[in-house]
């Protein structure tokens, strides 16, 4: 399945369901609560989220855009 999402200078809780979850930023930048590196994603980035974190925290700007593809 793939979801379009908007994030508008807010935190989305993001339950992985026992899936793993690919996000990819189309616009704007995405900070992934946890990342080891600590830097926002940009446009064009992807990153793949394994099911075993159980749900993720993300936040974005004002012009944040991302593709969410779940893999059963």
């Amino acid at each position: 399945q793939i979801h379009r999402r908007r994030i508008s200078n807010e935190t989305l809780r993001l339950p992985l369901q026992g899936e793993c979850c690919v996000l990819m930023v189309v616009g704007g930048t995405l900070q992934i609560r946890g990342e080891p590196s600590g830097q926002p994603l940009g446009r064009g980035q992807t990153v793949l989220l394994p099911a075993s974190l159980g749900s993720v925290e993300l936040s974005g700007g004002s012009q944040t855009e991302l593709l969410e593809i779940r893999i059963p």
